[in-house]
């Protein structure tokens, strides 16, 4: 459902709410050892909410404790990289990199 969400935000142009479903699809990912895909997508929702200026605390409590489970795998110098290429994605490439069905395998 999260992924059909994701189709229908960025089609209708509603960039904060595919920064929010991008977050979700990040923590996902993050629970299920994609970190470096969720570091990724983590990072370009971020880019997002900076271009919309929008940031509600509970997106943002999503985002810390995403950060927090993305941490505990991934070193310092892998964060950094994926943080890095999340943040230059264009959105199209981050919605297809979400919509992958293995996006670290």
């Amino acid at each position: 459902m999260l992924r059909d969400a994701l189709r229908i935000h960025r089609d209708l142009g509603d960039r904060f709410h595919t920064a929010a479903t991008l977050c979700e699809i990040a923590r996902i990912l993050a629970v299920a050892h994609g970190e470096r895909t969720a570091a990724r997508l983590l990072a370009r929702a971020d880019v997002l909410q900076e271009e919309v200026g929008i940031r509600p605390p509970w997106l943002e409590r999503v985002k810390e404790e995403t950060l927090a489970i993305i941490r505990t795998d991934l070193d310092d110098a892998s964060f950094a990289e994926a943080w890095e290429q999340g943040r230059a994605l264009d959105l199209d490439e981050a919605v297809e990199l979400a919509l992958e069905p293995e996006p670290d395998a």
